[in-house]
């Protein structure tokens, strides 16, 4: 890679977002504003580094490189300290925005998303306990990950914004995230994305998720032969199969396994919320109590 290209080449706003924590919805909201050119994703943290990579930014915009790039997820193949280094190597000047969700709601999010998904078969704690739960659990230390970020960016240049915000006062959050772009907002509606499916549908999805057609090939991360289309075959036939049921449901609350457990496994969990959550009201000025999370 060319070391020696200008940092003007590259966006000036990264925003750095966690899987589940409205990402998706500042891209589709970011993506209906002319004056802003969202930028090509899942590039730096890919082998596609290596290859004197083009981001596609545009001179007469502000350049936004909106991406989740947090997790190791598959076709993130670099993780986010290698991630953080190149993106201070090509943008040192660089905006780093952080969106951030109470990490009990967040993780079963996740969790549930990976059962529409169809990559998810486990009950929630056999879930967390796996590889990818692992990851997961591991950037959930919100504190760990501030610091981390502090290493390679001045703490003027970070900003932490949080899910509950975008979900309880949709127009505020825009109102911080533009300030942080240098402009105003014009003619914002609200957008909703990704939702989840319903408990009743969750649990039978998680069913055909065990069946071997419909699951990814053991061990590399990839979808099977027929995986997507079944996948969407199915998703399509379970919306369709549950519109009208939920006054029939069979399934009258979450299952014990699909909620966050009241056990000596997921306290141990919380207190290291807690810890991590405490520190980082510390460091930086943000009240994660008033929005649910622990401390």
């Amino acid at each position: 890679m060319n070391q020696e290209k200008s940092s003007t080449q590259y966006p000036a706003i990264f925003h750095i977002g966690i899987p589940r924590s409205g990402t998706t919805t500042i891209r589709t909201v970011l993506s209906q504003d002319s004056r802003i050119n969202l930028c090509q994703r899942c590039l730096i943290q890919t082998p596609q580094w290596y290859n004197n990579i083009d981001l596609g930014v545009k001179h007469d915009s502000v350049n936004v490189l909106s991406d989740e790039t947090i997790v190791k997820q598959d076709g993130n193949h670099c993780y986010f300290m290698t991630t953080l280094e190149r993106i201070s190597r090509i943008a040192p000047d660089a905006q780093i925005v952080v969106t951030l969700r109470e990490q009990r709601s967040w993780l079963l999010s996740r969790y549930k998303f990976g059962i529409g998904k169809g990559t998810i078969s486990s009950s929630f704690k056999d879930w967390l306990v796996s590889p990818q739960g692992v990851d997961f659990l591991s950037i959930a230390s919100y504190s760990t990950l501030y610091k981390a970020i502090t290493l390679f960016f001045p703490k003027e240049n970070i900003h932490l914004l949080l899910f509950e915000v975008m979900k309880n006062e949709y127009e505020r959050f825009f109102n911080d995230l533009y300030q942080i772009l240098g402009l105003s907002i014009q003619n914002l509606e609200p957008v909703a994305v990704n939702a989840s499916f319903s408990a009743e549908v969750l649990v039978k999805k998680r069913s055909l998720n065990r069946l071997p057609f419909m699951s990814h090939r053991p061990g590399t991360g990839q979808p099977n032969l027929f995986f997507r289309v079944q996948h969407r075959f199915i998703r399509e036939l379970m919306k369709f199969a549950f519109r009208s049921s939920s006054g029939a449901s069979s399934v009258k609350k979450q299952p014990s396994d699909i909620i966050w457990g009241d056990t000596p496994f997921f306290k141990a969990i919380e207190k290291d919320f807690r810890i991590s959550n405490a520190e980082l009201q510390s460091l930086y000025d943000i009240n994660l109590e008033s929005y649910g999370y622990l401390i």
